[in-house]
C-alpha cells in the first residue's frame, strides 16, 4: 500500500476498499497464500504511518494470527477457527472477500506496515520510575507498527541500537549526559536494560568533605549535601527505522533513600553497602563508620553491651552510659575508642 509522495501518511486511494480489486467482479475472493516477507507483513504491507480507517478494515480482513484464538474456547466463530488452521476468509462490508493462508512475516503474517512509535514495554508490569542511586534499570522497550504489532525480523534480530542517557534535567542537546550507553533489541523485538545492566548513577553536591564529621565537627554540616531532585532518562534510537525517526521515550526518575546498612558514595554516585564491621548513621549524607571497641556493628547499628545507651554525635555514635559493673571509657577526640569496661574483683560502679 503507497504512501502520499509527500508523507509518510497512508495514501487516500487506501480509502477506496479494498482498492487492489476495485475493478473485479463483487463475487471474486483476492488469495494471499505462501509469501514471505523479511519484515511485516508477509500478506499485504503498508509502506505508510497511521493508517486510516480503510487500512485498518484490510488489516482486519487478512490479519490472520492464531494465537488470539482461546486454546479450546467453545462456539469458536468460523473466521477464527479458519485462524487456528492456518486459512482466514472474511467478506466485508465491500467486496471482494479476503483468503489468506500460510503467509510468513517477521511481524504480522498476512499484514503489516511501516514501524510508527518506539514504546516502553508493560508485558511484565509497570516500568520503574523511583530509583536509589546505583539501582539498575529494567526498563523494556519495543518498536510496534500501526497495527499495533511488535516490529522484528523472520531471521535474525532487529538492526538497530537503543541509545539510553541519563540526564540531570532534560536531555537537551546542550545537556552533557551523566551517562550514555546502548542496547540491542532481541529475536522477539524486545529491548531489555535488565540483560545489560546500566546503574542510575544520582549527583548531589557535597560541599562538606566526607569523614569530615569526627566527633569534634558540627553536627549540623553533616547534612549539607543535596541530592538532585530528578533525573531524566531519554530512550532513543539515533538510526532511522525504515527511514522513520522515531520520537524518544522520556522517563523522569525520582530518587529513593539509600538502604539502611549503605552509604551514599559521592565519588560512583551510587549506594555501597557498609558491611560487617562497620555501621551508618544516616545513609543519605554519613559514611560507613568503624565500629567503636564497645560494640558489634552488622553494617547497619552499633550493638553494645546489654543496658548500654549510645547517642548520635554528627555521624558518629557515641557511648554515653554503661550498665552497673562496668566503667564508661570515653575520650572525645576517639571515638573509635568507647567501651564498657567490667570492674575488676573486689570493685564496683
Amino acid at each position: 500500500l503507497a504512501r502520499n509522495e509527500q508523507s509518510l501518511e497512508c495514501a487516500a486511494k487506501t480509502r477506496e476498499f479494498p482498492f487492489m480489486t476495485e475493478k473485479v467482479g463483487a463475487n471474486a475472493v483476492l488469495l494471499l497464500e505462501r509469501n514471505k516477507a523479511g519484515r511485516g507483513g508477509g500478506g499485504v504491507f503498508a509502506m505508510c504511518v497511521v493508517p486510516g480507517t480503510a487500512t485498518q478494515q484490510i488489516f482486519q480482513a487478512v490479519s490472520a494470527d492464531a494465537s488470539n484464538v482461546p486454546s479450546g474456547a467453545a462456539n469458536v466463530p468460523s473466521a477464527a477457527a479458519n485462524v487456528a488452521s492456518g486459512q482466514h476468509t472474511r467478506r466485508s462490508d465491500h467486496a471482494p472477500s479476503f483468503s489468506v493462508s500460510d503467509n510468513v512475516g517477521g511481524y504480522g503474517a498476512n499484514a503489516g506496515s511501516l514501524p510508527v512509535e518506539l514504546l516502553l514495554d508493560h508485558s511484565q508490569g509497570l516500568t520503574q520510575t523511583e530509583f536509589r542511586p546505583g539501582d539498575i534499570m529494567t526498563s523494556r522497550l519495543l518498536v510496534r507498527d500501526g497495527f499495533g504489532q511488535t516490529v522484528k525480523l523472520a531471521d535474525g534480530t532487529f538492526p538497530y541500537n537503543l541509545e539510553v542517557a541519563l540526564c540531570d534535567g532534560s536531555c537537551s542537546e546542550d545537556t552533557k549526559p551523566i551517562s550514555t550507553t546502548f542496547h540491542p533489541f532481541g529475536q522477539d523485538g524486545i529491548c531489555d536494560l535488565s540483560i545489560n545492566p546500566v546503574p542510575v548513577y544520582w549527583p548531589s553536591t557535597d560541599p562538606q568533605p566526607r569523614n569530615a564529621s569526627a566527633g569534634a565537627s558540627d553536627p549540623s554540616a553533616a547534612k549539607t549535601r543535596v541530592f538532585s531532585p530528578t533525573l531524566t532518562i531519554r530512550h532513543y534510537i539515533t538510526q532511522l527505522v525504515d527511514g522513520i525517526q522515531l520520537p524518544a521515550v522520556v522517563l523522569n526518575a525520582s530518587r529513593l533513600s539509600c538502604l539502611p546498612g549503605q552509604s551514599y558514595d559521592p565519588e560512583s554516585r551510587t549506594c555501597e553497602a557498609c558491611g560487617n564491621g562497620l555501621y551508618v548513621v544516616d545513609p543519605d549524607y554519613h559514611a560507613c563508620m568503624p565500629c567503636p571497641a564497645g560494640g558489634r556493628c552488622d553494617g547497619v547499628q552499633v550493638i553494645g553491651t546489654v543496658a548500654s545507651e549510645w547517642e548520635v554525635t554528627g555521624d558518629r555514635r557515641r557511648l554515653v552510659q554503661c550498665p552497673a559493673g562496668y566503667v564508661l571509657v570515653r575520650d572525645e577526640a576517639e571515638p573509635d575508642l568507647d567501651q564498657c569496661v567490667r570492674c575488676q574483683v573486689n570493685s564496683y560502679s
